[in-house]
Formats: structure tokens, C-alpha cells, sequence
């Protein structure tokens, strides 16, 4: 679990007995929902314009780059890409839910 302050439920079910949960930890997972947090991570806009060093800070650690003239694996790059646009996305959470509580 996260130490952010998730917001919350974003979509709690407050009879979860309706959903037929079969464990108590399902039944749990079930009435918490979607945290506010994953929900406003989900929907806030992209990191469109993030340069490569943004990213980097971001992600922490450098950007996949070709060694020797030999192009990394494309995957790779994708997957850093992905790690940093979500690294992004949860910090403008963080900053939604902390103005959220302030007013």
C-alpha cells in the first residue's frame, strides 16, 4: 500500500454482500472501490510535453538510449515512457487530493 493519501474511495459499493464476494478480503476490495488517487491518475491530462531529462527525474534512472550505434529494444523505450508518464500522472494526484483537502 502506498503511503500517499489516496483520496479515498472513488467508487465505493456499500453493500458489497451484492457483488457475491467469497473472502473477507474480497469483500473488502469490493466496498473500498477505486481509490480517488488511481481514479484522478487514470483522468488527468498526460505528460505530453515531458522532455527526456523531466522523464528521467521522474522515472529515476536515464532513458534507454542506443550503445555503440545499436538501438536499444523498442519495448524498453515504451515501458520507460509508460513508467514515467504514470510517475507524472500520481504526482498530479498527490497535488489534486492535497489541494482537495486544503479547501
Amino acid at each position: 500500500m502506498s503511503a500517499h493519501d489516496n483520496g479515498g474511495p472513488a467508487f465505493p459499493v456499500h453493500d458489497p454482500a451484492w457483488l457475491d464476494p467469497r473472502t473477507v478480503a474480497e469483500s473488502k476490495r469490493a466496498a473500498e472501490g477505486m481509490s480517488l488517487r488511481d481514479y484522478a491518475a487514470i483522468h488527468l491530462p498526460t505528460g505530453d510535453g515531458l522532455l527526456s531529462h523531466h522523464a528521467e527525474r521522474l522515472v529515476g534512472r536515464p532513458m534507454p538510449r542506443p550503445v555503440n550505434g545499436v538501438a536499444v529494444d523498442p519495448m524498453e523505450n515504451v515501458r520507460f515512457w509508460i513508467e514515467a508518464e504514470m510517475a507524472y500522472r500520481f504526482q498530479l494526484a498527490d497535488a489534486f487530493i492535497a489541494a482537495r483537502s486544503k479547501a
